[in-house]
């Protein structure tokens, strides 16, 4: 499914299972499918047609019929879903018939289908697609000229955002306002400052007061930072704080500055636009050829030097052949005479090209993301996951979630959506940005593209159609409601018929106070409750009605417990109810969601005389209380890839001696163990041979026996040692870990029974490390020249003053001079003697790292 075609790209495979499946079809009834296969074909091509014109090269009949097309793929979907789960078993909630062309619905079948009824509304959808294949000949749809497809590329996920957060020619300016507050001899540092950062949307104020904090947060006790929108959510931006806070929730906020600089300061930025464009798309500005030059100048004027244009620009480039001619139709498109527009004209032409660039599949993900309020925190997985439901991914090879995760990361590239540094692990041991978030300029684009194409509704008038809808798509159809804080919508919408076709319901805060009931939506594939904490138990009693959801996450709601029919949603594959305030038990029809893929959870438990076996497509569970139950049924979940347990309940700590080999499904690729208690996991003898991610806060008093190079494909480790003295053969075996790129320690033990170790020279160790972190009273390692050889990340915590007094020593040279791809050096340490010691190691290391030392 996409922005071009609605529903025909999943809708035409429906249709060939309907065919082939088992669904007790007429000879007559499969031929009148196929003929309809057919006809529904040609049009998709048409559709592709129109759909690579510009839209204000069309003519006004074309987008008419384009629009109505997808809008009848999108209600003859509807009816195909509708069946082919009541031929499975399900029962339909559904009335059986079509009412026309504009005002149809997808109420296509009662209780008791047979083959003479299906014939019917077979021949009445035929009757209708030939009524608008009479009107692509009359307005000659297939005549539409067409133009190139954009071709695009997948580097890595670090290249995509690592430079696009540099922002260059930012120097000088933070270095002043680094002047201004840090100054003794101005004013005392004990009082608040305020400084602002003025300007228009993508100037780089909000990269310039998060590089100052970069800087400077290491002089402070606490520091936060939070970005407030136009119509900010005040409670939201308090529970931010609150957020950031936690941790030093006894201390106080000495300094409370926000960040002042003339615009005059940035527009500097315009002579090291060049720069930017340049890094955005050549490894460095130097590798850009110099026949460049005449076509950068004219494209840097109409980018004013605000670098969202600039970055925006490059990204577009950076999918383009490298040569002078295309950047001069870039350059060309963008149009003549913006520089003397207004700069926000400028961006929004910029971003507007941006966009047209774009494949189908990107298209239709971006506009997606109008539904999400402003300055909104977007997981990755919720994104993914809810694109899926929605079949907005086409299978190509790769899983779905890959797929999903590729789309994810080209936006990303482009710089459409902006990284958050919320980082966790994929399985190969990489980095892995988990959130997003969508600048407010950008937002703005794709909200009105929305409207325009009737594409996702996140305001009404007072007649109940789309605020800012064209008038092609000013009916009463929404297939995507968005309701926030800010919706323009009130009761009027239950006054309405205008939801039985909603395929998508997110709903923000409050705005649920005007959720009508859940019954009127009945061809839902998502549903998102977002931070609407005063919905209880009582309001999902409507869920069970919901035959096609898809996709379900309850986020933040007072719920303890899931209603028992929940069972009956029979096409349910991802379940996210983390965030919920208590523990939430399972109903015992959770066992009947066969089509579960993933449950994500903060911690839930599982019934005594539950069973799990008919949940074979069970892929991810996440926040599982070990109950000795869960962990019996567990074992017999045969595709189970993630497993996250969390430990609440310490008579629960008994039965974590349950895992290994024989107790864990083959295919386990990510265990995670969570819990506040002190327990020892000694009793773990192995783990799946073909384990990824291991990360435990529970304590091992031995060095674990199952560590050896036999986990060929392990790439994270994350472990507790309690009085466990870390001897030369533990480093050994960790050494031969063949895979290992993320290794974390954290030791607790009494300094007396530790001893320096060495980690020596040698190719075969540690071959694919590039990030340790050690956790420990004492710094008890020392690093050989060429130790290490891949090792770019180095955190450290440990006691000062121990050590010395421990080792009998001042000298804290370490050797971290010998690790030749050192990059980012994090220490924290208590005590100060070796702060001198260590940054001078650190100045001389050729490769110059990054050093946050507190």
């Amino acid at each position: 499914m996409d922005i071009a075609t609605g529903a025909m790209n999943t809708l035409l495979p429906k249709l060939g299972e309907l065919v082939v499946g088992e669904y007790n079809l007429q000879k007559g009834v499969k031929g009148e499918i196929k003929e309809l296969e057919k006809e529904l074909t040609s049009m998709t091509a048409a559709l592709r047609k129109v759909s690579e014109v510009p839209p204000d090269k069309l003519d006004v009949q074309v987008k008419i019929w384009a629009s109505d097309v997808r809008e009848l793929s999108y209600d003859i979907e509807d009816a195909v879903d509708t069946f082919m789960l009541q031929g499975i078993g399900h029962e339909p909630t559904m009335a059986f018939s079509i009412k026309g062309f504009i005002d149809r619905t997808i109420n296509l079948f009662k209780k008791a289908v047979t083959n003479h009824q299906i014939h019917n509304v077979i021949k009445d959808i035929m009757h209708q697609v030939k009524m608008v294949n009479e009107r692509r000949k009359r307005y000659k749809v297939d005549e539409v000229s067409n133009r190139p497809i954009v071709e695009t590329i997948d580097p890595r996920l670090e290249g995509m955002y690592r430079k696009a957060t540099e922002l260059v020619g930012i120097g000088r300016p933070k270095n002043e306002l680094v002047e201004w507050l840090m100054n003794e001899a101005s004013s005392s540092l004990q009082q608040p400052k305020i400084i602002s950062i003025v300007g228009f949307g993508g100037l780089g104020k909000t990269t310039l007061a998060n590089a100052l904090l970069q800087d400077l947060k290491a002089k402070f006790d606490c520091h936060f930072f939070v970005s407030v929108s136009f119509s900010p959510d005040i409670k939201k931006i308090f529970k931010n704080i609150l957020a950031q806070l936690d941790e030093n929730k006894y201390g106080h906020i000495d300094e409370s500055w926000e960040i002042k600089l003339l615009i005059d300061k940035i527009i500097e930025f315009l002579k090291n636009g060049r720069e930017l464009l340049y890094k955005r798309i050549f490894e460095s500005a130097d590798d850009c050829p110099s026949d460049f030059s005449s076509v950068t100048k004219k494209i840097l004027k109409k980018c004013c030097g605000v670098p969202l244009a600039i970055i925006t620009t490059a990204s577009l480039l950076a999918t383009k052949p490298r040569c002078s001619v295309e950047w001069e139709k870039v350059n060309n498109s963008i149009g003549s005479g913006l520089e003397n527009s207004p700069h926000v004209d400028t961006m929004n032409t910029i971003l507007s090209l941006s966009y047209n660039d774009l494949p189908f599949h990107l298209k239709t993900c971006l506009l997606s993301l109008s539904k999400y309020p402003e300055d909104q925190v977007i997981r990755k997985d919720v994104l993914v996951w809810s694109w899926i439901a929605e079949g907005f991914i086409a299978p190509a090879g790769s899983s779905l979630q890959e797929i999903g995760e590729g789309y994810f990361n080209e936006l990303i590239n482009r710089s459409l959506i902006q990284p958050i540094e919320a980082y966790t692990f994929d399985e190969l041991g990489e980095m892995d940005v988990t959130a997003c978030r969508i600048h407010d300029m950008v937002l703005d684009l794709i909200v009105k593209l929305s409207a325009e194409e009737g594409f996702v509704t996140t305001s009404l008038s007072d007649d109940g159609e789309q605020a800012g809808a064209s008038s092609l798509h000013r009916r009463e159809i929404i297939r995507r409601l968005s309701l926030d804080n800010s919706s323009n919508a009130d009761a009027s919408i239950n006054e309405r018929n205008v939801l039985s076709k909603v395929r998508s319901l997110d709903v923000f805060g409050r705005a649920h106070l005007i959720i009508p009931a859940l019954s009127r939506f009945r061809v839902l594939r998502v549903l998102q409750l977002d931070d609407c904490s005063s919905l209880d138990n009582d309001h999902l009693e409507d869920l069970c009605k919901l035959d096609l959801l898809r996709f379900l996450r309850l986020q933040g709601l007072r719920i303890s417990k899931l209603p028992e029919s929940i069972g009956k949603l029979g096409s349910l594959e991802t379940l996210d109810i983390r965030g919920a305030e208590s523990v939430i038990l399972l109903p015992m029809s959770f066992a009947k969601l066969g089509k579960l893929v993933r449950l994500l959870a903060e911690e839930v438990e599982l019934p005594d005389d539950m069973t799990l076996e008919n949940m074979k497509s069970l892929q991810e569970l996440v926040g599982i209380c070990p109950t000795l139950h869960a962990m019996t049924k567990i074992a017999k979940l045969r595709e189970l890839k993630v497993l996250k347990l969390v430990i609440e309940d310490e008579s629960d700590t008994g039965n974590l001696d349950k895992l290994g080999p024989t107790s864990l499904p083959n295919l386990l690729q990510v265990l995670v163990l969570r819990t506040p208690l002190f327990y020892s996991l000694d009793s773990m003898a192995q783990v799946p041979s073909g384990l990824r991610i291991f990360m435990c806060s529970t304590h091992f008093t031995v060095f674990p026996r199952w560590i050896d190079p036999s986990l060929s494909h392990l790439t994270v480790l994350s472990i507790c040692l309690w009085r466990v003295r870390v001897q030369p053969e533990h480093l050994d075996k960790l050494a031969e870990l063949p895979s290992l790129r993320f290794l974390r320690i954290h030791a607790l033990l009494p300094p007396r029974e530790q001893e320096k170790l060495v980690i020596h020279s040698s190719p075969s160790a540690f071959p694919c490390l590039t990030e340790l972190r050690i956790w420990c009273p004492l710094m008890f390692l020392k690093f050989q020249p060429g130790a290490m050889r891949k090792l770019e990340r180095l955190c450290l915590g440990f006691d000062a003053r121990s050590t010395i007094e421990h080792f009998r020593t001042s000298n804290f040279n370490y050797g971290f001079e010998n690790l030749p791809s050192l990059r980012h050096v994090i220490i924290e340490l208590r005590g100060r003697e070796a702060h001198d010691d260590i940054r001078k190691t650190i100045s001389n290391h050729p490769n110059h790292p990054s050093l946050n030392l507190s």
